[in-house]
């Protein structure tokens, strides 16, 4: 399995309190897509300092790339923070990520991994496979691969390739569930048709030794 984190980026107004407040979240997220940063983080800045969720998230996005303002982690986690606290799905999941890799928080798998969970429970594929890794390793929690399988399957039925590999990993050695070459192949052919090398290898192997598949030396 090949680790591999992936920094969520979503700009889009996604709740939207009164007429003006709409009109001016909109106006920020133009500016943002037509990449006028500065108009943008001006728009944006009273919206999230007014406790707008969305504005928020997307704020501490304009911090953590350094667009329209000088990149600072510190503000990023701050602003993720308080659109997490409300719910928002990607701030948990960027936040997750900065108390991962220690920019702008302290160093912290246990935060790390609350964050990630509580994305992962409403849904975000890429948190439940971060999830999935932490219990692989044993990063903030004992190291639990029935439990890795669990997310690494949410986050497969979502369509996540790397997710689908990793599954398709533990079916064909047997770890964290019982070994079964089907569901192997399902789960590469999966990452595979998505364009994911290493499932297009194991897919291959499955098939050259007939595990789960007739044997043949091409995929048909």
């Amino acid at each position: 399995m090949n680790p591999r984190r992936v920094l969520t980026i979503l700009f889009a107004p996604l709740a939207l309190l009164g007429v003006a407040h709409a009109d001016a979240l909109e106006d920020a997220v133009a500016a943002f897509q037509r990449a006028d940063y500065a108009t943008a983080f001006s728009l944006m800045r009273p919206l999230a300092e007014g406790g707008d969720a969305v504005a928020e998230r997307n704020l501490g996005i304009m911090y953590l790339m350094g667009q329209g303002v000088a990149q600072d982690y510190a503000e990023a986690a701050k602003w993720f923070r308080k659109s997490a606290e409300q719910g928002i799905v990607g701030a948990q999941y960027n936040l997750g990520l900065l108390y991962e890799k220690g920019q702008g928080v302290a160093q912290s798998d246990a935060e790390a991994l609350k964050w990630f969970r509580q994305a992962a429970e409403r849904a975000d594929a890429r948190a439940s496979y971060n999830l999935g890794l932490m219990y692989v390793a044993g990063e903030g929690v004992e190291s639990d691969l029935a439990e890795a399988a669990k997310w690494f399957r949410r986050s497969a039925e979502g369509g996540y390739a790397q997710s689908q590999y990793n599954l398709g990993f533990l079916y064909e050695k047997g770890r964290g569930v019982s070994r079964d070459d089907a569901e192997a192949l399902k789960w590469y052919r999966a990452a595979a048709d998505q364009g994911l090398a290493m499932a297009q290898v194991n897919l291959g192997g499955l098939y050259d030794r007939g595990q789960g598949v007739a044997q043949s030396v091409r995929r048909p």
